[in-house]
């Protein structure tokens, strides 16, 4: 513990040294400029010197003081970095001396500073700002070591050694900071020692250093190359703080992967209605087969892709079998995701953890990006094993520790990183399932999107379940693979749902018990015309409740059913165009406010535009950095 507080009482001695020998390269450097200001610097030089003067023999003093034989690896670099301090330092006090700066009185600067330019070249000058940002550096990465070191002490040694240095720097200070002050704030030990090392008597120039040297540990601590994936470095872990801290800053690191539309689109996606995509864990049929999910989430195979027409029920089947029942299930089911009573025979006993992203076209940046789909799958399998943290983000773990703080964005590159890190690290303990669906609404290469997926289960016992449109892209890499096509399987389904829609409507009561014949022939045309989308159907059953609810009659519904198109995107465009023509001014412009926006448009934003005469302009220039201006407002 003495050996610590020694250790760090120079570094505080080398700071100041530093701190002057830097003051003294600029002064320096103003001399040397023309012009009636080096008059003046070359007064301040004198001034300096005494300060440098002093500074030094209390570097040297404690450089005295310490017991190299025993001190640690890193604190052996901080004696080092003294060293070249105090002979740089002296060498700047031997050349000052030559020029009899305290002798020399203010008529005769000028000529005395004329010395100074013939004693000292600008070379040297040069060469001296060099040295003391070495000295710097140096200083700064064996303090970061010596920090983590100190932190992986028991959290009594921490309190000691905080104590000492409180002591120490009430010694010195004429607001007599009580000696148990800092171990109190348990603010995160760097945090404390950072304060003690750039303690001065004017408070400004205390927190400008201060802020100066945090960012410079930090810089310190994520410039440390991180250990490989294929080892399990867990130093990191071993960084002491109290439990309820430890549980604080884990919880803290888990936030800052959170973002705001993180649920959102599972939340969109429809539920299933009753009695349908049941057959999905029941064995394929004769007929029509198909890859036994069932049997799939019980075996060792790792990948299965659910594909299907755009409006199939994808996300609906993939939140189907993903995500837990709802309310409103039969209370005799559990709370549960269905794909679990499968998993549990292929874990056989070991732990299990399940995870989901849905890409959305419609969404955010994140929604549609690498980035959210790391963030969303690091969110939910770090929440249930929050002891592998410190292993999967060690550098800002040890930031945290330390400094209470960890101020670096995250970056794609990082989280990826940290993904794959954290899955090598729980594979090997746990069975982890991911669900990954809308892979063609991913805003990227899709090719790339495929080859990050099967490297993730590469070497390992990790499954992935993905879900997408028959794309080329997709067919290509995952021909090969356990698959089914939606739309050859929800004949019953849709049926269900349409009969269920019609029979739950008055309106149809009542055409049923009239033309019970025409209505049950209705049902069927309407579940054969949707050739297996869901979302066409959706639309359609609408459609046709709405025009019983205006009286339609039945050669009218039949009409009705004929002309609407039985592609989705043919249905869309059927829709566009039978808008009112007094309505496609306004509705241009709702579709350039879409289309100028890098995020979905506020809810206060779509107000602003269904204003008379709005003040703002849209404008689809993207701004510095990529990312494009909704609106822009005029002059009034």
């Amino acid at each position: 513990m003495a050996e610590a507080v020694a250790a760090l009482s120079l570094a505080a001695n080398v700071l100041q040294v530093t701190d002057f020998g830097i003051r003294f390269v600029s002064t320096a450097w103003n001399i040397w400029r023309s012009g009636p200001e080096s008059i003046e610097a070359f007064a301040a030089l004198q001034a300096l010197s005494q300060d440098l003067k002093s500074v030094s023999v209390q570097l040297q003093t404690g450089q005295n003081a310490v017991q190299t034989d025993h001190l640690a690896a890193s604190d052996k670099g901080i004696f080092e970095a003294a060293r070249e301090c105090s002979n740089a330092a002296q060498e700047i006090l031997d050349r000052l001396d030559k020029l009899g700066l305290q002798s020399t009185p203010a008529r005769k600067r000028d000529a005395a500073r004329a010395s100074f330019k013939l004693l000292w070249k600008s070379d040297d000058i040069k060469a001296l700002q060099a040295r003391f940002e070495g000295i710097r550096n140096q200083l700064t990465l064996n303090l970061a070591a010596s920090l983590r070191g100190y932190a992986m002490q028991s959290l009594e040694l921490q309190d000691n050694i905080l104590q000492q240095l409180s002591k120490i720097q009430a010694d010195n200070d004429d607001r007599k900071t009580q000696k148990d002050e800092l171990p109190k704030k348990r603010k995160g030990f760097g945090s404390t020692v950072v304060g003690y090392l750039a303690f001065r008597r004017d408070q400004s120039e205390s927190a400008a250093l201060e802020a100066d040297l945090r960012d410079a540990l930090l810089g310190a601590v994520y410039g440390r190359k991180p250990p490989a994936l294929d080892t399990v470095d867990d130093m990191e872990s071993k960084l002491n703080v109290t439990s309820d801290r430890s549980c604080a800053l884990r919880t803290q690191l888990l936030s800052s992967l959170y973002y705001d539309e993180m649920g959102d689109r599972v939340g969109t996606v429809s539920e299933a209605h009753d009695s349908t995509f049941r057959w999905i864990f029941d064995e394929p049929g004769q007929d029509r087969p198909w890859t036994d999910l069932g049997k799939w989430l019980q075996s060792d195979d790792q990948l299965y892709w659910i594909t299907g027409k755009a409006g199939s029920g994808k996300s609906t089947l993939m939140k189907f079998i993903s995500q837990p029942r709802t309310q409103g299930q039969a209370s005799d089911e559990p709370a549960e995701a269905r794909c679990l009573q499968h998993l549990r025979r292929w874990s056989d006993g070991q732990p299990l953890t399940v995870a989901s992203f849905y890409f959305w076209a419609a969404g955010t940046k994140l929604q549609t990006s690498k980035a959210g789909l790391y963030r969303t799958l690091l969110c939910q399998i770090l929440e249930e094993h929050t002891d592998v943290i410190p292993l999967v983000f060690p550098e800002r773990w040890e930031a945290l520790c330390l400094f209470n703080e960890d101020p670096k964005a995250l970056a794609e590159d990082e989280l990826q990183h940290s993904l794959t890190r954290a899955l090598l690290l729980l594979a090997k303990t746990t069975k982890i399932c991911l669900f990954v669906d809308g892979l063609d609404e991913f805003d990227g290469d899709h090719g790339n999107l495929i080859e990050l997926l099967t490297r993730i289960i590469d070497g390992t016992s990790i499954k992935i379940c993905v879900a997408s449109r028959p794309w080329v892209v997709f067919e290509e890499a995952l021909k090969n693979k356990p698959s089914l096509r939606l739309e050859d399987f929800t004949f019953n389904d849709i049926k269900e749902y349409v009969t269920s829609r019609f029979h739950g409507d008055s309106n149809f009561e009542q055409l049923w018990r009239r033309e019970f014949e025409f209505a049950d022939r209705l049902v069927e045309r309407v579940v054969r015309k949707a050739a297996g989308v869901f979302l066409w159907v959706n639309l359609v059953v609408s459609s046709l409740l709405n025009g019983m609810k205006h009286g339609d009659r039945v050669s009218d519904l039949q009409r009705r059913l004929d002309s609407l198109p039985p592609d989705l995107e043919d249905l869309y465009e059927r829709i566009l165009d039978n808008l009112d023509p007094f309505y496609f001014e306004h509705a241009a412009q709702y579709f350039s406010l879409m289309g100028a926006c890098q995020e979905p448009p506020s809810a206060l934003l779509f107000s602003l535009a269904d204003e008379d005469k709005p003040n703002f302009s849209f404008s689809s220039k993207p701004r510095s950095g990529g990312t494009r201006t909704c609106w822009k407002a005029k002059s009034m």
